[in-house]
């Protein structure tokens, strides 16, 4: 069993050195792929620790708890750079950060997410809208769903992903409603596919 461990130190040990070097690279898209392959690898992971919450022993099922704090606890640490990119002079990178700061309920941000409405690119305003709601401010769910209707269909596919992420006990019918209505007028074929996809997936689950 020590082996196991041991083998496991130096995997680990060896992935971040690996990944460093990555990290590093001239090439952004390798940068990019190892960012990538870190996500996934930390899905898993989570997943992982997920079905040891199952564990008989006790001192097992603690531990994972104690691992979930720690990693929730890293995850806090980061809203305060996260929000800083909300002053980046790329779009998409400013509509990201709103994105993210909404799943992390960073209600600290809201002021600032508010202010940036006046001057934002439609599509920053849509993940705004999200990250507003996310903060428990109702109106901004009205406000995502005029833009299932906006006249450009990245707006339209990109509204119906954010507001399928919204989903919940609480909205589910209105959410529902509203990309079924869209879905009914759509003429482009890919966001009639992405709104058929999230209504068929909302039934299986009803």
């Amino acid at each position: 069993m020590k082996h196991d461990i041991e083998k496991l130190k130096k995997i680990k040990n060896e992935y971040l050195s690996y990944l460093n070097i990555a990290l590093k690279s001239n090439d952004n898209l390798i940068r990019v792929d190892a960012l990538e392959l870190t996500a996934d690898l930390l899905d898993s992971l989570i997943k992982k620790m997920a079905d040891s919450l199952k564990d008989k022993d006790e001192l097992v099922q603690i531990s994972i708890i104690e691992a979930i704090n720690q990693a929730l606890l890293s995850i806090i640490d980061l809203k305060p750079k996260i929000r800083e990119l909300l002053y980046s002079s790329r779009w998409l990178v400013r509509a990201y950060a709103a994105e993210i700061l909404g799943d992390l309920k960073d209600t600290s941000s809201k002021n600032i997410l508010k202010g940036m409405l006046e001057n934002a690119t439609v599509e920053e305003k849509i993940r705004i809208y999200y990250a507003l709601y996310k903060m428990e401010e109702e109106t901004y769910l009205g406000k995502l769903f005029n833009c299932l209707d906006h006249e450009y269909y990245r707006v339209r596919m990109a509204s119906a992903a954010l507001l399928e992420k919204l989903i919940n006990t609480h909205n589910k019918d209105k959410i529902f409603k509203q990309l079924k209505s869209r879905l009914l007028k759509e003429e482009e074929p890919i966001v009639a596919n992405r709104l058929k996809d999230i209504i068929e997936s909302y039934a299986d689950k009803k």
